[in-house]
């Protein structure tokens, strides 16, 4: 019988992994419940906001609603593939800690196939639920046909974290830890919005940060968006290659 392609085979595999680990699964609902509260939420925050004189009011003098691209870029394009990424990061370490690697060595699969499909399946999800929160999410501002270019940028961080918590955690509780830090860099995201141009482009050395930007220069209407789009599928490539290499040096 004519074998299945690795893809097929480990996709399979990766699958059975995920139905089995309910913390994993929540982790996706909390992804779905996350879009819904910032699609009907964030409107309505605004709104009781602004009827009581807290935004705009004496200490901020703008609406919440301005704010909207950075809290969404936050929550949709970087913990949205973060998500993914901390998934798929503790489905390796599961696979370290059961030294699956070590058992690959003598089969046909090479490391950099086995990495290559990881990171294929990786971005793939992260585009599906990058995307997928950005429809629910859609305030209208940017055109339908955007946000898939968008969510392709941001898909490529989810293999960046994943690829990140495994080189830097020995088993699932440093991994635990290490997921908290990578929540936490998308700070950085946050702080960028509030530095002003061109000190601003100095936040892409965290390439996460481009994606973002590219959706403010969207909302905002700036034709040029894509092309810090284009910058943040270079840097996060780059970025990938480098993490995988280094992992390729642990297996």
């Amino acid at each position: 019988m004519k074998q299945a392609p690795l893809a097929i085979r480990l996709g399979r595999n990766d699958l059975r992994l995920i139905g089995r680990d309910q913390l994993l699964i929540s982790m996706f609902v909390f992804a779905l419940l996350l879009s819904l509260a910032l699609r009907y939420g964030l409107p309505w925050l605004n709104e009781y906001l602004s009827q009581h004189g807290v935004m705009p009011g004496e200490l901020v003098d703008r609406p919440l609603y301005s704010y909207y691209p950075p809290i969404l870029a936050h929550m949709i394009l970087y913990n949205g593939a973060a998500l993914v990424g901390t998934v798929f990061g503790f489905l390796l370490l599961g696979e370290k800690d059961d030294r699956t690697w070590c058992a690959m060595l003598v089969t046909p699969v090479s490391s950099l196939s086995y990495l290559g499909y990881r990171v294929a399946a990786t971005s793939a999800f992260g585009f599906l639920i990058v995307a997928g929160m950005l429809v629910v999410t859609h305030q209208g501002r940017l055109g339908l046909w955007q946000l898939p270019v968008l969510a392709v940028g941001a898909a490529l961080t989810a293999p960046i974290v994943a690829l990140f918590i495994t080189v830097t955690a020995e088993n699932k509780v440093q991994g635990f830890a290490v997921a908290k830090f990578v929540s936490l860099a998308g700070g950085i995201i946050v702080l960028g919005w509030f530095v002003a141009e061109p000190w601003q482009w100095l936040f892409g050395l965290f390439p996460p940060f481009l994606v973002s930007k590219a959706y403010w220069m969207a909302w905002n209407g700036a034709t040029d968006w894509w092309a810090a789009v284009c910058l943040a599928i270079v840097m996060q490539g780059i970025m990938t290659m480098w993490l995988s290499h280094r992992i390729t040096r642990i297996i």
